[in-house]
């Protein structure tokens, strides 16, 4: 879809996020920052027309040190979510994440500079099968750094297996894992019932799904906002 295109959503929505709870709009689209000078093209007609929004979206770390990323989606993000996944190169390495520790510092710092930082959520992951608890504290520590360093804030979530993921039918070929898992209530699953789509039904009666959990981590307040 072209910017224009998307911009002509955006404004035929716009009128209509009184009616919403935040007021701001959700690109579900967690390649939205791939293409440089779409992201560019958009904000540049959102000024164009006169329109200010503000939005939550996904980026990637190897996307945001690239060109005029960071400037284009300054105006425009609410909120921003950065798959970070592990503090260390060998761990991102063997889960296939294709960047580096230092690209993640390295977005991090870009983000600060042009004021998203505090924005900025790092999302990562600890508890890998490949992982030992040195591993663990190290993805901690980096994490830490990010926040303390350049004010992101962060989320820490276990790794739970998931089937059909690479590390599950490894696993699963191993003898290790199976769907049985799934079928009687867990520590990571405190549910009861399993419903027709697979969900579960959580002690408030929400549907929950296998995945990862964890805590969100606050970053200090930004200068001036104490």
């Amino acid at each position: 879809m072209s910017a224009g295109n998307f911009v002509d959503r955006l404004e035929r929505l716009h009128p209509y996020l009184k009616r919403t709870r935040y007021k701001v709009f959700s690109i579900i689209d967690d390649l939205y920052t791939l293409d440089i000078q779409r992201v560019a093209d958009v904000t540049r007609e959102l000024k164009r027309r006169g329109m200010k929004i503000q939005a939550t979206l996904d980026a990637r770390a190897t996307d945001v040190i690239r060109g005029e990323v960071c400037e284009a989606l300054a105006p425009i993000t609410n909120h921003m979510l950065i798959g970070a996944e592990c503090g260390y190169d060998e761990g991102l390495k063997k889960i296939a994440k294709g960047c580096t520790t230092k690209v993640l510092e390295r977005a991090a710092a870009m983000l600060q500079e042009v004021g998203l930082s505090h924005k900025c959520v790092c999302s990562f992951v600890i508890g890998f099968p490949f992982e030992t608890r040195e591993d663990c504290l190290r993805t901690i520590e980096f994490a830490s750094k990010l926040l303390v360093k350049y004010n992101v804030r962060v989320y820490l979530q276990r790794y739970n297996t998931i089937p059909g993921s690479a590390i599950w039918e490894e696993l699963a070929g191993k003898g290790l894992v199976s769907i049985g898992l799934f079928h009687e209530p867990t520590v990571d699953f405190p549910s009861h019932g399993v419903l027709e789509n697979g969900a579960r039904r959580s002690p408030r009666g929400r549907a929950t799904w296998p995945g990862s959990w964890g805590c969100g981590v606050a970053s200090p307040a930004p200068r001036g906002r104490e």
